[in-house]
C-alpha cells in the first residue's frame, strides 16, 4: 500500500469504519458518511479539527457515536477538536470549554460548567441551555443549585440536586388512538427497496403495514436507513411500492398520479430550499396555489402569511433566508391549499433551538387547517413536545406504535431503536416520575413546592 492508502485505512480504523474501506460512499448511512468525512481529515494528521454541526441530520445513536469518536480522537492523539454547535446538551456532555460568539466577536471563553450557566447571555443569542439547566433555574435555589452555587448542566448533576417528584405530573397520558374511523392512509403489505451496484436490491421496507387516522400527530422515528423518508415518499406517490398497496384518501397510489394526490396531500422536503422557485416567499406561495388552480390566490397568500406570522420575510427571496426561516416559509407553501394531509421530512433538522421551537409552534398551529400531520424526525424533543403518536421503525419494521409517554418508558424499545430520550425524560425517569415528564414545564409542574405540597 502507498503511504496515502495506509493513512486512509488507519484513519477509517480510528473512526470505527475499518470494514467499510471498499464500499461506495452512497451505500453508507448518514452517520457513516459523517465518520468518513472525519476520517478524511484525520488522514492529514492535523493539529486541530474544526467540525461544523457534527450531529446535524443524524439519529441520536449516530450523533452520540460521532461525538464519542471526536472525544476518543482527542484523548488518544491529543488533536485539538473545535465544534460549532447549538445543541447545548452535546456541549455539556462532550466539551471542556465553550466560546460564545456575538456580533462577529468572541464574547467570552469559559469552562463549560461556567459558560452554560450564563443563561441570560445564551438566551439573548437565542441559544437555550440544556433542559436540566432550564429546570434548575425555575426551581427554588435549595432544589436547583449545586453546592458550588451553579446550576447543573448534565442529567447526572441534576439527579443529585432535584428532589423526587410528587408522583403527579401536569400532563395526562395520551391514549394510543387506534380503533377510530376509517384511516386516511393505509399501507398494506408494502415491500420496497433500492438497487445497489454490488448487493442487488437493498430492501428498506418488507411486508410493511400501517394505518394513519384523522387527527393524528404522527412522528416517524428510528435510526438512519430504517425507511422514514421512504415511507413519506410512498405516501405522496412519488415512489411506488415494489409490492403491496398504499392508499391515500381512498386513492391507490399505484393508480393515481402524484400531481392528483398533491391536491390533498402535501410533502415538505427535508431540504426546504428546493421549494423556492420565485423571487419572494409571497410569490412562491402564489406559484404553488396557481399550479393547483386554486381561486382567490391573493387572499389565500395573505391569509397564510398572517396565520403563520411570516410578514417579516414574505417579500424576501426564500433561497436567501436562514434555514429556520426557510423551514417556516416551506410550511406556509405546504398548508396554503388547506390540504388534508401534511408530510414533513426532518422539519427541525440542522436548526438552532429557537428555530426548532418556532417550527414546533407552527406545526401545532397548522393542525387547524389540516386533518393529519406526519413528520419523519430525529428530534426527540420535538416528538415529546408535539406528537401524540410515535411510530418507531427498526431494521425489520415497526418496533412500537404508541403515545410518546409509552415509548420513552420502555427501555427495550429505546435500546433496539438506538433512541436517546431528551434530558428531561431521562432525569424524570431516574427520579421516579409517573408518568414521565416530557417537557421542562411538565417536570417543573411535578416538583414539590418548598412546603412539600402541590
Amino acid at each position: 500500500l502507498s503511504d496515502y492508502e495506509q493513512r486512509a485505512r488507519e484513519a477509517l480504523e480510528t473512526v470505527g469504519l475499518g470494514d467499510a474501506t471498499d464500499r461506495f460512499i452512497w451505500e453508507l448511512s448518514g452517520g457513516q458518511q459523517h465518520l468518513v468525512a472525519l476520517a478524511s481529515v484525520l488522514a492529514m494528521d492535523p493539529e486541530f479539527i474544526i467540525v461544523d454541526e457534527p450531529a446535524a441530520q443524524l439519529d441520536p445513536h449516530n450523533a452520540n457515536k460521532t461525538y464519542e469518536q471526536l472525544r476518543r480522537i482527542h484523548q488518544e492523539t491529543d488533536i485539538g477538536v473545535i465544534v460549532i454547535e447549538h445543541h447545548t446538551e452535546f456541549i455539556s456532555s462532550y466539551c471542556d470549554r465553550v466560546i460564545m460568539v456575538s456580533d462577529d466577536a468572541v464574547a467570552w471563553n469559559n469552562p463549560v460548567s461556567v459558560g452554560l450557566n450564563k443563561i441570560d447571555d445564551l438566551l439573548e443569542e437565542d441559544i437555550h441551555p440544556p433542559q436540566v439547566t432550564q429546570i434548575a433555574r425555575q426551581l427554588p435555589e435549595s432544589h436547583g443549585t449545586l453546592p458550588n452555587g451553579r446550576y447543573p448542566i448534565t442529567v447526572d448533576e441534576g439527579v443529585h440536586v432535584f428532589p423526587t417528584a410528587t408522583d403527579r405530573s401536569s400532563h395526562a397520558v395520551t391514549p394510543d388512538g387506534h380503533g377510530r374511523t376509517a384511516p386516511l392512509i393505509t399501507i398494506d403489505g408494502v415491500s420496497h427497496g433500492y438497487p445497489t451496484l454490488r448487493e442487488g436490491r437493498k430492501i428498506v421496507l418488507d411486508d410493511f403495514s400501517l394505518n394513519l387516522y384523522s387527527g393524528d400527530r404522527v412522528a416517524l422515528v428510528g435510526a438512519n436507513g430504517t425507511g422514514k423518508s421512504t415511507l413519506l415518499r410512498l405516501m405522496t406517490g412519488l415512489e411506488s411500492p415494489d409490492e403491496g398497496t398504499v392508499t391515500v384518501l381512498g386513492q391507490d397510489t399505484n393508480e393515481t398520479l402524484p400531481e392528483e394526490l398533491a391536491d390533498d396531500t402535501v410533502y415538505i422536503h427535508q431540504n426546504p430550499e428546493e421549494m423556492f422557485v420565485e423571487e419572494t416567499v409571497r410569490e412562491d406561495i402564489a406559484y404553488y396555489l396557481n399550479s393547483r388552480d386554486h381561486p382567490d390566490v391573493n387572499d389565500r397568500v395573505d391569509n397564510v402569511i398572517s396565520f403563520l406570522d411570516l410578514e417579516p420575510i414574505a417579500d424576501r427571496d426564500g433561497r436567501l433566508l436562514s434555514l429556520g426561516q426557510q423551514r417556516r416559509a416551506s410550511l406556509a407553501i405546504g398548508i396554503a391549499t388547506n390540504p388534508s394531509i401534511v408530510l414533513m421530512d426532518e422539519p427541525t433538522g440542522s436548526l438552532d433551538l429557537q428555530s426548532r421551537r418556532e417550527v414546533t409552534r407552527m406545526l401545532s398551529q397548522s393542525e387547524s387547517r389540516t386533518d393529519m400531520v406526519v413528520i419523519a424526525t430525529h428530534d426527540l424533543q420535538l416528538v415529546a413536545a408535539w406528537a401524540d403518536r410515535v411510530i418507531v421503525l427498526g431494521p425489520d419494521g415497526v418496533l412500537a406504535d404508541a403515545a410518546p409517554e409509552r415509548i420513552f418508558e420502555t427501555p427495550e424499545i429505546l435500546r433496539q431503536a438506538h433512541l436517546q430520550p431528551p434530558q428531561v425524560v431521562e432525569i424524570s425517569d431516574q427520579l421516579g416520575f409517573n408518568p414521565l415528564a416530557l417537557t421542562v414545564d411538565d417536570f417543573v409542574g411535578a416538583m414539590p413546592t418548598p412546603e412539600g405540597n402541590r
